[in-house]
């Protein structure tokens, strides 16, 4: 199994979240290779530009494929490359308020003073140690709402 870390736009997160429920991901032509090593039980974590913020957990349950039609909200390309998933963690707007990223803990981010280069990627393969991280952060978050 592999973990990965795929960055979003607010924007085409909630596209992702709100509209397909989470069962769906499109990503650019450029990641191809990536998405191609991508297998079903792979995780996926998701980290929202703009906001700083890591929102959701799903684990690929089917076979890449490619689509053109229209979904998510870019400039110059459609995510024509699309992959089935199933969410497995799912943060709301309000608990997205809740979260504190643990940076500081990561292993994949070796400068931790320039956060942002790490997240230019949209697509990169990080340790199973960091994704249990970045787990358990989420957890904490729903379920503190949880019990609330």
């Amino acid at each position: 199994m592999k973990y990965w870390l795929v960055v979003s736009t607010p924007e085409n997160f909630r596209i992702t979240r709100d509209t397909l429920n989470f069962k769906l991901l499109g990503l650019s032509n450029r990641y191809r290779e990536k998405v191609y090593r991508m297998n079903i039980g792979d995780k996926i974590i998701f980290y929202i530009s703009k906001i700083k913020k890591f929102g959701a957990i799903a684990c690929v349950n089917g076979t890449s494929y490619r689509d053109k039609n229209e979904i998510w909200l870019a400039e110059k390309e459609k995510f024509p490359l699309r992959i089935p998933v199933e969410n497995e963690l799912l943060l709301t707007d309000a608990e997205l308020e809740l979260l504190e990223s643990p940076f500081e803990s990561l292993e994949f981010i070796k400068h931790k003073d320039s956060l942002k280069n790490y997240f230019r990627v949209s697509v990169r393969e990080i340790g199973e140690k960091d994704f249990n991280i970045l787990r358990q952060a989420l957890l904490k978050v729903k379920n503190r709402s949880d019990t609330q």
